[in-house]
């Protein structure tokens, strides 16, 4: 009984029952014929299929003629920060508009892809929004990049993407009359693009030459993940491409798709030889003519594809590539290649005329190949041999001349005898020669399949390993960076990931993957072990351990992808963050190496890409260091490493499609450059720069209310915005009143980050200096005497910990002067004295050493004078 027979007969007379009455009479006919039981499900899903898809004719026509007015009113029209300037074309879901950057930042040609009116019902924008996530995710030069997303007034989502002008593979090839070797070349390039995406785990579904673009300089673009799946979705949601559903191309979807069943990246694999088929022989090798299910299934997954070599006049194809492109299009998923990566190296083994393995290993098979890689030999061979013929030929020539009719028989008989001996001879090298062949044919084999194997399995342990760290750092340690009191939390996952990230680096080779993951791992593990910009656990020593062992690994992994801007990123930040926690050791001349390098870098990076708000942003993160270290050290370079920073800041956040995470650093360089101005009297004009740094600072806590480090920006905000209305210790307005206020503010979040974490070294740190300023600007009171004393005592403990932390000594000394002043005051002048001598202690600034040695002299007479 032929199987899809059968289905067809029973799908049939099931549709001709009411929708109510079908379950009962399937039930009914498989109870009466048991073999139907194999075909119920294929039959159950064809009936979903045609159930599921039945709608009126009239909302179709109007979705029609709604996209065509749509399009009219799109030309011209304003999305984000392009605009619309033509229409490139429609797919199932989907309109694609040509535009062009409209905001006078730079110019680009850009393309923008709406979800199709008509088509917005919620399964379709789940998908688009679902394209748009997976494109965000995908950073390989043949494949699309997504360049910007959002959505229009009405909600209608849309993407956009680098416009790329090329054409169809397969059109391409045609036109310019690709030799076969060069189509294979480029269709390797296209599998180096699947084979990416798949590590990444989405399948894309949908292969076929219009979503294959060649550009101008022959390179394979990628298009068009419309109907793209994510291999690790635990299964398929209410409006998913699996529910209700059938979005394919008939001519090149695989007999699992056409049939329903689940999709792996099997399913591409049969895609793509569907692609090479049609490269190499200008047809496909299926035509679907019916899109009914039924039909579809008995041409994709009954007909057996005719060899390539039987459609062109090319032997080029008759052999290896009839097998390797049979091997892709195998109906079995389990049979075909095991992934698209087995079937490039395939078409390389056959460029390179070695055996592939999708022929069958028999002798004359390697015999061929064998010849065809040792031409030179066997012709010299066959010299040889000739050679001797030929003297054979002239010794009886002559002797025949010579009318020697005894010593020609015997001649003769010699000759024959001397011929049989030969072919003896050659008969059995050639036969040592062929066994020789066939063990050293089966020998490579085996040991080939030996190190396959060896190699999948140690392929698996990594990427399970490596997808053990990137979620234990890149996903928890991501998400509680930002959240206060979690430092403990982090202290824990980081020791346990550091004795896994040191056995891991052990293991590996030169899998760029693994590499990767280990630089970003151990550049975290040193950011909370000691990074003072962020919450850290203190260990500074720690920290620069981490990082060097980063930096050690991201040189051999640059060496493996020389461009690659990411590494180039990290290696930037890696000299960033080791010139930071040397600086605040004192360690001034090795720090501004690091950044000096680092700044290289990063103007090599801001040339390499001008538009890129990552890149650019980096030039500001390193002219805030060398600005603020050079003005400590009163360097008049200072100013201009500052105003740098400002307008790289300022030209990262236009630049950037969600500027929300370049405010914090934006308002960090205005910060800077309102403090240059106060320091060069100009108190008004450096007042308005620090309240724009406040604002922007604000507006990034109500994003994000929980994010512990804006929290922590405000608070340094009004710190310096205190000190400018009335800190002693610099030129200020003179608003006492309003200092203290702004002081209030500072002291109540840094309470409230202390509070939440109390091993944060940083948030005890910010607490202590909010207290000294506090308490240094409402000195006349109990209360300024009893802020200072407990900055003391923080401090105390944290210098204990870490003697060389500059910050603290300078605070440190800060409280224990002021307190001086309030005891002097009062009328301790033994007090005053002895606050003046634990400042003069902690303090190695010779400016302020000597302002505290000045006081305390003149205590120390009016206590004589006193006595």
């Amino acid at each position: 009984m032929n199987d899809w027979k059968a289905v067809e007969d029973l799908f049939l007379r099931a549709t001709d029952r009411p929708a109510a009455e079908r379950a009962a009479f399937l039930d009914e006919a498989c109870a009466a014929e048991p073999a139907l039981l194999t075909l119920r499900a294929e039959v159950d899903s064809l009936l979903a299929f045609d159930s599921g898809n039945t709608q009126p004719l009239a909302p179709i026509v109007q979705a029609g003629a709604a996209e065509f007015f749509l399009t009219e009113r799109m030309l011209g029209a304003r999305v984000g920060a392009y605009q619309i300037t033509g229409s490139l074309g429609k797919g199932g879901m989907g309109t694609v508009y040509l535009a062009q950057r409209a905001d006078d930042q730079f110019s680009r040609r850009v393309a923008i892809k709406f979800i199709r009116r008509g088509m917005d019902t919620p399964g379709a924008v789940e998908r688009f929004l679902r394209e748009r996530q997976i494109l965000a995710n995908l950073d390989h030069p043949y494949i699309g990049k997504l360049l910007d997303g959002g959505a229009t007034e009405e909600g209608v989502p849309w993407f956009v993407m680098e416009y790329i002008q090329g054409t169809p593979i397969d059109e391409y090839c045609r036109t310019r009359n690709l030799s076969v070797d060069a189509r294979c070349e480029l269709f390797r390039k296209v599998c180096e693009a699947v084979a990416y995406a798949h590590r990444n785990l989405v399948v894309h579904r949908d292969l076929k030459p219009g979503n294959i673009l060649v550009n101008e300089e022959g390179a394979p673009i990628l298009l068009d993940f419309g109907i793209a799946k994510l291999l690790d979705e635990a299964g398929a949601g209410p409006h998913s491409a699996t529910a209700g559903t059938w979005m394919l191309t008939p001519d090149y979807a695989s007999p699992e798709q056409v049939r329903g069943l689940p999709t792996t990246t099997a399913t591409d694999v049969y895609s793509l030889g569907v692609v090479l088929y049609q490269l190499l022989t200008g047809a496909r090798p299926f035509t679907v003519n019916s899109t009914t299910p039924l039909e579809m299934a008995r041409t994709v997954c009954e007909l057996a594809p005719p060899r390539p070599s039987s459609l062109v006049n090319c032997r080029r194809l008759a052999g290896d590539l009839d097998n390797i492109i049979l091997m892709a299009l195998r109906k079995e998923p389990e049979r075909r290649y095991s992934s698209v990566e087995q079937f490039s190296a395939d078409i390389l083994r056959y460029l390179k005329g070695h055996p592939v393995i999708a022929r069958d290993d028999t002798f004359q098979y390697r015999t061929a190949k064998f010849l065809q890689r040792n031409r030179a030999g066997v012709m010299a061979g066959s010299l040889v041999a000739a050679s001797l013929l030929s003297a054979m030929v002239l010794t009886t020539h002559e002797a025949r001349r010579a009318g020697l009719a005894l010593l020609q028989a015997e001649a003769q008989r010699n000759i024959a005898i001397a011929q049989r001996g030969r072919a003896e001879a050659e008969h059995l090298v050639a036969s040592q020669q062929r066994e020789l062949a066939t063990r050293s044919e089966q020998i490579a084999v085996h040991h080939a399949e030996e190190a396959e194997a060896e190699r999948r399995v140690a392929q698996k342990r990594m990427t399970e390993l490596v997808e053990l760290g990137r979620h234990s750092l890149f996903e928890v340690q991501g998400v509680l960076e930002h959240v206060p009191g979690a430092l403990e939390a982090r202290r824990e996952i980081i020791m346990t990931t550091r004795k896994y990230l040191d056995g891991l680096a052990a293991e590996a080779s030169n899998d760029t993957a693994v590499l990767t993951m280990l630089v970003t791992g151990y550049t975290q593990t040193g950011d909370v072990l000691g990074y003072p910009g962020l919450p850290n656990l203190g260990d500074r020593k720690g920290a620069i351990n981490a990082w060097r062992q980063a930096r050690q690994i991201l040189t051999r992994v640059q060496k493996l992808q020389p461009v690659n801007k990411r590494l180039r990123l990290q290696d930037l930040g890696l000299h960033q963050r080791i010139g930071v926690v040397l600086e605040a050791e004192g360690n001034t001349t090795v720090a501004l190496q690091e950044y000096g390098e680092a700044l290289q870098i990063a103007h090599r990076l801001a040339h390499d890409y001008p538009d890129d708000p990552d890149s650019i942003v980096q030039t500001g993160m390193i002219e805030h260091n060398l600005g603020t270290t050079l003005a400590r050290l009163q360097d008049p370079s200072a100013a201009d490493h500052i105003r740098a920073e400002v307008r790289a800041y300022e030209r990262s956040t236009a630049l950037a499609a969600d500027p929300l995470p370049y405010r914090l650093g934006l308002a960090s360089a205005i910060t800077g450059l309102g403090q240059l101005l106060i320091t060069d009297h100009h108190l008004d004009t450096g007042m308005v720069e620090l309240r724009r740094a406040l604002a922007l600072r604000e507006t990034v806590l109500q994003a994000r209310p929980g994010d512990g480090s804006a929290s922590a920006a405000i608070a340094r905000s009004w710190l310096r915005i205190a000190a400018t209305l009335g800190a002693p210790w610099q030129e200020n307005t003179g608003d006492t009143a309003g200092a203290g206020e702004a002081c209030d503010k500072a002291l109540a979040i840094y309470e409230r980050l202390a509070a939440a974490d109390a091993g944060n070294i940083k948030a005890r740190a910010d607490l202590a200096t909010g207290l000294v300023y506090a308490g240094a600007i409402g000195r006349n009171n109990a209360e300024a005497v009893a802020r200072l004393r407990r900055a003391a005592t923080i401090l105390a403990e944290l210098r204990k910990a870490d003697p060389k932390q500059i910050n603290y000594r300078v605070d440190d000394a800060r409280a224990h002067e002021y307190i001086g002043h309030a005891l002097r005051e009062a009328g301790d002048l033994a007090g005053a004295i002895s606050e003046y001598r634990l400042s003069l202690a902690a303090n190695e600034n010779p400016a302020l050493a000597a302002r505290v040695a000045e006081q305390e002299q003149v205590l120390v007479d009016l206590a004589g004078k006193g006595r």
